[in-house]
């Protein structure tokens, strides 16, 4: 999902598009804020939890709008998963 369409019907590209997983969970651990982001951080194994630390220590310059794109495309997951799970 490297496009998106804005509310003008012109299709622009994703800010998030070529960004890697680990730089997405990081951003979404920041966007949530720190009470979610320590649960979260405490149900995941060490070596993730590693790999997450060291992404968060190099995140620098996240505008709010890629903040908001990472937001809508875990709760689109969400939603996928769920229809999956539940039909």
């Amino acid at each position: 999902m490297a496009e998106q369409e804005s509310e003008k019907g012109i299709t622009r590209r994703r800010e998030s598009a070529n960004l890697s997983g680990v730089r997405k969970a990081a951003i979404l651990l920041v966007a949530v804020g720190e009470e979610l982001a320590k649960e979260i951080l405490r149900a995941l194994p060490e070596p993730d939890v590693q790999r997450l630390t060291e992404e968060l220590a190099d995140l620098r310059g996240i505008t709010p709008e890629l903040s908001a794109e990472i937001l809508e495309e875990f709760w689109q997951l969400l939603e996928t998963q769920n229809y999956v799970l539940h039909g």
